[in-house]
């Protein structure tokens, strides 16, 4: 998966067009705190992006339609790497 290399991913996880991001703050998985919610910070930045997710707490969900293109699937990613490269 792309984002499993990124410092704000903890973990990457999905199967099919089903998938998840879980963040962690640029400081590592130690500098998380309970209230941070880092996935529903994440998701109103993609959602600015016209990409509809789902941030749950420190998750960013994403599961498009099955209809959806390549060309969408790009878009996707965009989206989601560029508000990845905004949390702190």
């Amino acid at each position: 998966m792309a984002f499993r290399d990124h410092p704000c991913v903890g973990e990457a996880r999905g199967t099919g067009l089903i998938g998840a991001l879980e963040l962690v703050p640029r400081a590592g998985r130690e500098a998380l705190k309970p209230d941070s919610f880092l996935g529903v910070h994440t998701a109103q930045v993609v959602r600015e992006q016209g990409v509809i997710v789902r941030g749950i707490r420190d998750i960013l969900a994403m599961a498009p339609p099955l209809i959806i293109t390549h060309e969408e699937i790009d878009f996707l990613f965009k989206s989601l790497s560029t508000a990845l490269d905004r949390i702190k």
